[in-house]
Parts: C-alpha cells; sequence; structure tokens
C-alpha cells in the first residue's frame, strides 16, 4: 500500500510536465497518422499550409507567453488583462489572415483557414492562456485540461485513420476539440474579454520598452529555427515538402522534451536564487543531451524501420538523411533553449535578439548556398543556425553567472 501511495505522490507531482506531453505527443500523434493515409501530395499541402499558418500566428504570440511572465511579476490582475487582450488580439489576426488569403493564390483557401484555426487552437491559444496558470500556480487544474484535450486529439486522429476521414473532416473535429479546450481554460481562467477594451489605456501605461525586445526575439527565433520549413513550404514542390515534414515531424518528436522541460525550467528559474542557476542549467543540460544522443543512435541504425512503421509507403524511407540531419539540428537548438531560458529569466532578453539576428542571417547564407541540395540543404541550414546558435547562448550563459558571482562577491 505505502508503495502504491508513493507511486500515486510522484505522478501527483509530476502531473504538470506529464500533461504537457500529453497535449503535445497528441498533436505529432495526429499527424503522423493521418500521413499514414493521405495521398503524398495532400501530405505535403496539408504540412505546407501548417508552416505557411505557423509563420502567420507567430505574429499573435511574440514571445508574449514569457513577457507576461515575467514581466508581470505574478500581479494577477496584470496577468489576465494582458492575456486577455493578446488572446483577442489573435483572433482578429485570423479573421485578417483568413480574409487576406483570399486574395492570395492558394490551392485550397478553405482548406488553408482549417489547418490555421487548428494551428490556433493547438498552439497558440495554449501559449497565451499558460501565463494565467503558471502565475496562479493552478497546475492541478490545468494538467487535467491539458490531458483531457490530448485524449480527445489522439482520438479524433484514431477515428480519422480508421475510418479514413478526408483531411477537411479532420481537421473540422480537431477545431471542435480546440473550441472546447479554449471554453475551458477561459473558464477555469476567469478571463474578460471585455477587460482589454475597459482597461485599454491601463494596459498601454503598463507595457514597457522590454516588450519589444521579446518581440524582436520571437521572431528572430522564427527566422532562424523556421525560415528553412517556410522556404521548403513556399518553393519546393509538395511531395519533397512531404519529405521534409515527415522526416521533421519525427525528429520534433524529442524536442516536446525539451519544450516541457523549458516551461517547467523557466518559472523555477525566475523563482529561485542566482546561486542555483548554474545547478539546475546544468542537470536540464545532462538530461537533455543525454536522451538527444539515445535518439540519434536509434534514428541511425533504425531510422528507415521507423519511417516505414511509420508512414507505411516505401516513397518515405528517401526521407532517413534528412531526419538524421533535422535530429542534430533539433538538438543543438534544444541546448540553445535551456541556456536561453536562462538569460530570459536574468533579464537580458536582448542578448538573445542579438544571437538570433546572427543566426537568421547565418540561416539565410545556408539556404541560398546549399540550394542545389534541394530539402537536404534546407535541413543542413537548420543544423548550422542551430549550432551557432547553442554555441552563443552558452557563452552568455556562463557570462551572465560569471557577472552574478562578482556581484554578490563584492556585497
Amino acid at each position: 500500500m505505502n508503495f502504491t501511495n508513493k507511486i500515486f505522490s510522484i505522478l501527483k507531482s509530476q502531473l504538470y510536465t506529464l500533461s504537457l506531453y500529453c497535449r503535445q505527443l497528441a498533436g505529432t500523434l495526429s499527424v503522423l497518422l493521418i500521413a499514414r493515409y493521405l495521398a503524398v501530395y495532400d501530405f505535403g499541402l496539408f504540412s505546407s499550409y501548417k508552416s505557411i499558418s505557423s509563420f502567420c500566428l507567430l505574429f499573435a504570440n511574440l514571445d508574449f507567453d514569457h513577457y507576461i511572465l515575467v514581466s508581470s511579476k505574478a500581479n494577477m490582475h496584470d496577468v489576465k488583462l494582458k492575456v486577455s487582450l493578446l488572446i483577442t488580439n489573435a483572433i482578429f489576426l485570423i479573421l485578417l489572415v483568413s480574409t487576406g488569403s483570399l486574395l492570395l493564390g492558394l490551392e485550397n483557401h478553405i482548406l488553408f483557414i482549417l489547418v490555421l484555426l487548428r494551428t490556433f487552437f493547438d498552439t497558440t491559444f495554449f501559449s497565451l492562456v499558460l501565463p494565467h496558470f503558471q502565475a496562479s500556480g493552478k497546475f492541478m487544474k490545468i494538467s487535467k485540461i491539458n490531458i483531457s484535450y490530448g485524449i480527445c486529439i489522439s482520438l479524433i486522429a484514431i477515428i480519422s485513420y480508421i475510418f479514413k476521414f478526408s483531411l477537411t473532416k479532420f481537421l473540422i473535429l480537431s477545431i471542435c476539440a480546440g473550441t472546447i479546450n479554449f471554453i475551458q481554460c477561459t473558464f477555469f481562467s476567469k478571463i474578460n474579454f471585455v477587460m482589454p477594451f475597459v482597461y485599454l489605456k491601463r494596459f498601454i501605461q503598463k507595457i514597457d520598452k522590454q516588450i519589444f525586445t521579446y518581440i524582436a526575439s520571437s521572431i528572430t527565433s522564427y527566422l532562424y529555427a523556421q525560415l528553412s520549413a517556410l522556404y521548403v513550404a513556399v518553393f519546393l514542390p509538395k511531395e519533397q515538402a512531404a519529405l521534409f515534414f515527415a522526416a521533421n515531424t519525427i525528429a520534433m518528436f524529442p524536442t516536446l522534451f525539451t519544450a516541457a522541460q523549458v516551461q517547467k525550467m523557466l518559472p523555477e528559474l525566475i523563482k529561485t536564487s542566482p546561486v542555483n542557476h548554474s545547478k539546475i542549467i546544468r542537470k536540464n543540460i545532462t538530461i537533455l543531451v543525454s536522451f538527444f544522443i539515445l535518439i540519434f543512435i536509434f534514428f541511425t541504425f533504425l531510422g528507415k524501420w521507423l519511417l516505414k512503421l511509420i508512414y507505411l509507403k516505401d516513397y518515405y524511407l528517401n526521407a532517413h538523411v534528412i531526419l538524421l540531419l533535422l535530429m542534430l539540428a533539433y538538438t543543438f537548438i534544444g541546448i540553445s533553449t535551456i541556456y536561453g531560458a536562462h538569460i530570459t529569466a536574468a533579464g537580458k532578453q536582448i542578448v538573445k535578439v542579438k544571437v538570433k539576428v546572427e543566426a537568421s542571417v547565418i540561416t539565410v547564407i545556408s539556404l541560398i548556398s546549399l540550394y542545389k541540395f534541394g530539402i537536404s540543404g534546407a535541413a543542413m541550414s537548420v543544423a548550422v543556425s542551430g549550432f551557432y546558435t547553442a554555441l552563443r547562448y552558452a557563452l552568455w550563459s556562463i557570462k551572465i553567472r560569471k557577472n552574478l558571482q562578482e556581484v554578490k562577491t563584492n556585497e
């Protein structure tokens, strides 16, 4: 009985982290399952629209989730005000993009709008509402919401696969699940969407120049990490795009671990004394690198088998080299994310902007230099910029900790 209670105690203490995995894994699982029965071209089209949607929704969350958490300093009224305003802004952006897409030469406007909505509910909305639960300490509530959403999305993907639903039906069902999740989060966080209009003047007064640093950091983050994917989505044939995104979906699977670690690590760094920062960073880096090394070895020897198992079609075996290149790239990006969280917690966001501008330039140069290699060149450009960012962040993190130690010694 004591052993059972201990297990339940551990699960309860780690429920928030597990719920983040559940939510993120469900999104990945849904993409993998529909790729098994969709035609290669259709999967390439869906993946391309997803990449374009992510770019559009970038402007709905320009690192605002981190800004809300750091700038509000756990003042719940300020948190609620900022969350409600930024979610409202995201909804207006969706309406603007959806209308604007009608003027572009898209192959399927309805499909694009559905992908846009699914992307909003699956990622953008959650990122914007999460700071409320983090600041208020309501980890148990958001954990239950995440788990219920993850189960629902997984069931939709499984049912769609079994009955071979069209991509449109799959997206509509996913949007319905996202709408329910939206209602749940809004109810439990007690977000009032009238607040932004009532307290707009107060909100504007509370915005400091620091927000522009977060905006610049977010834009440059996208450019160095996702520019290659956007390049593939817009310029390369949909069959090649299908290969790139098929490999990318698998390669990003381990990064869910990184995202969950950072979401848990950032509040810890903010609340903990700087003396303990080195210990927290070392612990997370050690866990992350060990995990990624094991995954890379697995992909090296069993990558083709995995591609065949997941996608069923022999065509996707051509994605093995891309898979390895992207896995290497995301290892570097994962390391940079850990160090980046420390830089953010230390209030040195401007450092991240400078490094990411440099990395973005490197990405563009890499894409131009390696364009003849097609999707392999796109994958290599991600690895090059990821390595550069990890190195620069690590050096800055060491410098920040050293300065803090010197200040403490002088005191």
